[in-house]
Protein backbone atom coordinates (compact mmCIF):
# COMPACT_ATOMS: atom_id res chain seq x y z
CA UNK A 1 0.00 0.00 0.00
CA UNK A 2 1.32 3.37 -0.66
CA UNK A 3 1.91 5.83 1.96
CA UNK A 4 -1.38 7.86 3.45
CA UNK A 5 -1.89 11.31 4.25
CA UNK A 6 -3.05 11.70 7.91
CA UNK A 7 -4.85 15.17 6.82
CA UNK A 8 -8.60 17.21 7.69
CA UNK A 9 -11.08 15.64 9.72
CA UNK A 10 -14.66 15.95 7.81
CA UNK A 11 -17.46 16.63 10.30
CA UNK A 12 -20.22 13.43 10.57
CA UNK A 13 -22.62 15.06 12.98
CA UNK A 14 -23.30 15.40 16.49
CA UNK A 15 -23.16 12.69 19.34
CA UNK A 16 -24.89 12.93 22.67
CA UNK A 17 -28.39 13.09 24.06
CA UNK A 18 -30.64 16.12 23.21
CA UNK A 19 -30.40 18.25 25.33
CA UNK A 20 -27.73 17.30 27.21
CA UNK A 21 -23.56 17.14 26.50
CA UNK A 22 -23.06 16.90 22.83
CA UNK A 23 -19.70 16.05 21.16
CA UNK A 24 -18.88 16.33 17.59
CA UNK A 25 -18.33 13.41 15.41
CA UNK A 26 -15.47 13.67 13.13
CA UNK A 27 -13.48 11.14 10.73
CA UNK A 28 -10.65 11.34 8.88
CA UNK A 29 -11.31 12.62 4.97
CA UNK A 30 -8.86 9.87 3.79
CA UNK A 31 -10.80 6.20 3.89
CA UNK A 32 -7.14 4.41 3.31
CA UNK A 33 -5.97 6.14 6.17
CA UNK A 34 -6.79 3.33 8.65
CA UNK A 35 -5.23 0.64 7.02
CA UNK A 36 -2.04 2.56 6.22
CA UNK A 37 -1.99 3.08 9.78
CA UNK A 38 -2.14 -0.09 11.27
CA UNK A 39 0.26 -1.40 8.54
CA UNK A 40 2.91 0.99 9.57
CA UNK A 41 2.04 0.51 13.70
CA UNK A 42 2.49 -3.57 13.10
CA UNK A 43 5.73 -3.23 10.91
CA UNK A 44 6.76 -1.01 14.29
CA UNK A 45 5.54 -3.35 16.70
CA UNK A 46 7.48 -6.25 14.97
CA UNK A 47 10.69 -4.22 15.02
CA UNK A 48 11.03 -3.62 18.67
CA UNK A 49 12.58 -5.70 21.20
CA UNK A 50 11.39 -7.65 23.49
CA UNK A 51 10.68 -6.07 26.69
CA UNK A 52 10.26 -2.51 24.68
CA UNK A 53 8.73 0.21 27.43
CA UNK A 54 7.42 3.28 25.56
CA UNK A 55 9.93 5.92 25.22
CA UNK A 56 8.71 8.58 27.92
CA UNK A 57 11.57 11.57 26.31
CA UNK A 58 12.99 13.48 23.93
CA UNK A 59 12.96 11.61 20.15
CA UNK A 60 13.91 12.66 16.83
CA UNK A 61 12.41 10.76 13.72
CA UNK A 62 13.50 10.49 10.58
CA UNK A 63 11.52 8.84 7.73
CA UNK A 64 12.05 8.26 3.88
CA UNK A 65 8.60 7.83 1.93
CA UNK A 66 8.99 5.53 -1.41
CA UNK A 67 5.88 6.71 -3.40
CA UNK A 68 4.80 5.01 -7.06
CA UNK A 69 6.41 6.88 -9.60
CA UNK A 70 3.60 8.15 -12.52
CA UNK A 71 4.37 6.62 -15.84
CA UNK A 72 5.59 10.38 -16.99
CA UNK A 73 7.47 11.75 -13.83
CA UNK A 74 7.03 15.64 -14.31
CA UNK A 75 9.99 15.93 -11.92
CA UNK A 76 12.66 14.02 -10.56
CA UNK A 77 11.03 13.95 -7.07
CA UNK A 78 7.57 13.51 -5.75
CA UNK A 79 7.10 17.19 -5.75
CA UNK A 80 2.99 16.39 -5.93
CA UNK A 81 0.54 15.69 -3.45
CA UNK A 82 0.16 14.03 -0.64
CA UNK A 83 2.45 16.68 1.23
CA UNK A 84 5.71 15.22 3.18
CA UNK A 85 4.13 16.97 6.30
CA UNK A 86 0.38 14.94 5.73
CA UNK A 87 2.23 11.33 5.57
CA UNK A 88 4.57 12.25 8.27
CA UNK A 89 1.44 13.06 11.02
CA UNK A 90 0.36 9.21 10.12
CA UNK A 91 3.72 7.84 10.57
CA UNK A 92 4.25 9.72 13.98
CA UNK A 93 0.50 8.80 15.42
CA UNK A 94 1.15 5.35 14.05
CA UNK A 95 4.32 5.14 15.78
CA UNK A 96 2.88 6.35 19.16
CA UNK A 97 0.13 3.83 18.79
CA UNK A 98 2.87 0.56 17.95
CA UNK A 99 3.97 2.04 21.72
CA UNK A 100 7.26 2.96 20.06
CA UNK A 101 6.88 6.27 22.24
CA UNK A 102 4.28 7.39 24.83
CA UNK A 103 2.95 10.29 22.73
CA UNK A 104 3.80 11.74 19.41
CA UNK A 105 4.26 14.96 21.40
CA UNK A 106 7.41 13.41 22.38
CA UNK A 107 8.90 13.77 18.97
CA UNK A 108 11.08 17.07 19.81
CA UNK A 109 12.94 16.80 16.45
CA UNK A 110 12.82 15.98 13.15
CA UNK A 111 15.91 14.40 11.10
CA UNK A 112 15.95 14.02 7.21
CA UNK A 113 12.27 13.36 6.02
CA UNK A 114 12.42 12.45 2.10
CA UNK A 115 9.76 11.73 -0.25
CA UNK A 116 11.37 9.30 -3.43
CA UNK A 117 10.59 7.37 -5.80
CA UNK A 118 10.10 3.56 -5.59
CA UNK A 119 12.34 1.47 -7.27
CA UNK A 120 12.86 -2.66 -7.21
CA UNK A 121 15.55 -2.37 -4.84
CA UNK A 122 12.97 0.16 -2.39
CA UNK A 123 9.76 -0.44 -2.82
CA UNK A 124 6.30 1.82 -2.01
CA UNK A 125 6.47 2.01 1.80
CA UNK A 126 8.41 4.13 4.34
CA UNK A 127 11.44 3.58 6.37
CA UNK A 128 11.56 4.96 10.07
CA UNK A 129 14.27 5.43 12.42
CA UNK A 130 13.87 6.64 15.78
CA UNK A 131 16.84 8.30 17.96
CA UNK A 132 16.78 9.12 21.65
CA UNK A 133 19.03 9.87 24.20
CA UNK A 134 21.37 13.00 23.84
CA UNK A 135 19.60 14.45 21.00
CA UNK A 136 22.42 17.46 21.31
CA UNK A 137 24.94 15.09 19.69
CA UNK A 138 26.56 16.12 16.27
CA UNK A 139 24.96 14.32 13.81
CA UNK A 140 27.70 12.20 11.70
CA UNK A 141 27.26 12.95 7.90
CA UNK A 142 29.29 11.32 4.86
CA UNK A 143 29.83 13.52 1.68
CA UNK A 144 31.17 11.91 -1.80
Amino acid sequence: MPPQPQGSLAFKGMRGRKGGKQTAILTSDNPQLKTWRLIVANAARRALPDGWTPLDEPVRVSAEFRMQSPQRPSYVLPATKPDADKLLRAVLDSMADAGVYTNDSRVAQFGQVDEKYADWANPVGVFVVVEWGDLRRPSIRAAE
